[in-house]
């Protein structure tokens, strides 16, 4: 009872010290509890259940069912099962990456308030659909690793005290998590390393910052990185997903960008090109002011962070609000860090430094031309529902999506088709299968997985002829043309109903039409 006693009062004793922190978890809990009765309404929160739900049901990522994505996403979709579990878990992690984001905080900022002040932005900027804050994606969950790491590494460095050397392996290792869950925070790393070359030279030699490039910290760093990135290809190759893994995690994320605009017609006119050589010429430019002029720490840090971080959201140079939450973390911090230099008025390399990291990212920015989710109406969608003004389907109207459609559906087939049974949706609408809990047939669960892979179509003819599925579902106007499939389709299978704008149809035994001849 007096352990328990002890504990009771840390707990107290910590809440009073942290009363501030207290306020603003508690503002995020309150403003996300109406992301708990959001419907099925968002695609890639589909796909991660589907994916988890083929996962339960004893199927292997990337080679028995798709998506492009790092496997811890799906992971903890497998786990969840539903979109309210997801968002409850959203809920919890996303107050953890709050926490961090303050202790973070309390190391770049003298001024209690300037730190108070960051954290409320960002725990604001990053709950709020504006910049799909509310929705489970990757970036909502790669958050807490990598500003977990950026503080180990961080304090590492203004620490007087020698530091172990495995705290930069785990510096490494949650960046690996991190990148295992989205890979554009892979360049969030690159950051943090180029930061720890950058911030001792100044008086040091050129061979003596060549030399640093392979001391202990980096090495180490590389290499709580790497084993657990390596691991992971090495569990896919011994499943036989190998190929497909590497080439969806990796090399499909590089190009993501041709789909998006087209081949570029030259290295420049490529945003992944001159992004980088803008990048480079900053680093540049960081290092000579820091061999120069006063450049402090924090400074330092930040702007590289805000640069490489905003390289990692425009890697697919989509306009996706959600990517916005990768540079959101450095972009607070190194508004706080400004504000805090004008207003002590002291002009230095920091300023210039500082400015020059936000001009380019916001420039970098606004050439892709963000979309943004509306934040009033969806909280006042909520209110009018919880307050009995709006029916559940008006409530479920608001959001985008072909909800009621996909419901109907979704009770269709399962009435129709036992669990362990697989059907085929022509179309872009996961949410079926998730509702229906019923798995594709073949690897991909959408057409647009199908159409941007060479051997897509083929392959999913073929496990159709091999499967040979009970349903077959044409969701027409919003799919590429599949031949092989309207040909299949004609053969073998019967209209029998639509529900809405979707084409349900169903196979006929070869033995049923020769009975009828």
């Amino acid at each position: 009872m007096k352990h328990a006693g002890n504990i009771f009062q840390r707990l107290i004793a910590f809440l009073v010290r942290h009363e501030w922190l207290v306020v603003v978890l508690f503002g995020v809990f309150v403003f996300r509890i109406p992301t708990l009765f959001d419907p099925h309404w968002y695609g890639d929160e589909e796909i991660y259940l589907v994916m988890g739900q083929g996962l339960r049901k004893g199927l292997v990522f990337y080679r028995d069912i798709f998506d492009h994505k790092p496997p811890v996403i799906y992971l903890l979709a497998a786990i969840v099962q539903t979109v309210f579990w997801f968002r409850i878990l959203l809920m919890a992690v996303h107050a953890v990456s709050v926490v961090l984001f303050a202790r973070l905080s309390e190391l770049f900022f003298k001024n209690r308030r300037t730190m108070m002040a960051a954290t409320g932005i960002y725990a604001v900027f990053s709950t709020l659909p504006l910049l799909e804050g509310t929705i489970a994606n990757g970036e909502n969950f790669m958050t807490v690793p990598a500003i977990l790491a950026m503080y180990l590494l961080y304090k590492a460095v203004i620490s007087t005290k020698k530091t172990a050397g495995w705290t930069y392996w785990w510096v490494g290792f949650w960046f690996a998590i991190a990148f295992l869950v989205k890979v554009p925070i892979g360049f969030d790393f690159v950051a943090s390393g180029l930061f720890w070359w950058l911030y001792a030279i100044k008086d040091q030699s050129f061979w003596v910052s060549v030399r640093r490039l392979f001391s202990a910290p980096l090495l180490l760093m590389l290499l709580g990185f790497f084993v657990p990135v390596l691991l992971s290809v090495w569990y896919y190759a011994l499943v036989g997903a190998f190929e497909p893994y590497v080439r969806s995690v990796l090399l499909q994320n590089i190009g993501y960008i041709n789909s998006w605009k087209g081949e570029p017609t030259s290295p420049l006119s490529n945003p992944l090109v001159w992004r980088m050589l803008v990048i480079a010429g900053f680093s540049l430019l960081a290092l000579l002011i820091k061999k120069r002029s006063s450049v402090t720490r924090p400074m330092l840090f930040v702007s590289l962070w805000l640069l490489f971080a905003t390289y990692g959201a425009l890697l697919s140079n989509r306009p996706y609000p959600h990517y916005l939450l990768q540079p959101l973390i450095p972009a607070v911090f190194l508004a706080g860090l400004l504000i805090d230099k004008v207003l002590s008025l002291r002009r230095s390399g920091d300023l210039f430094l500082g400015i020059s990291s936000l001009v380019l990212s916001g420039v970098m920015l606004a050439n892709v031309g963000f979309d943004y989710y509306p934040t009033v109406s969806y909280y006042r969608n909520f209110i009018d529902y919880i307050r009995g003004a709006k029916s559940t389907e008006q409530f479920e109207a608001y959001f985008p999506s072909a909800l009621f459609r996909n419901k109907k559906v979704a009770d269709y087939l399962r009435t129709r088709t036992a669990p362990t049974e697989r059907v085929f949706i022509w179309g872009e609408e996961p949410a079926i299968y998730d509702m229906a809990d019923r798995l594709p047939v073949g690897r991909y669960m959408v057409s647009f997985h199908i159409r941007d892979f060479p051997n897509g179509y083929a392959e999913t003819y073929q496990a159709l002829v091999t499967a040979k599925p009970k349903y077959i579902l044409v969701i027409p106007g919003k799919v590429p043309d599949f031949p092989a499939l309207n040909t299949l389709l004609q053969i073998d299978y019967l209209e029998v109903t639509r529900i809405d704008d979707v084409i349900v149809y169903m196979y006929i035994e070869p033995k049923l039409v020769l009975n009828q001849l």
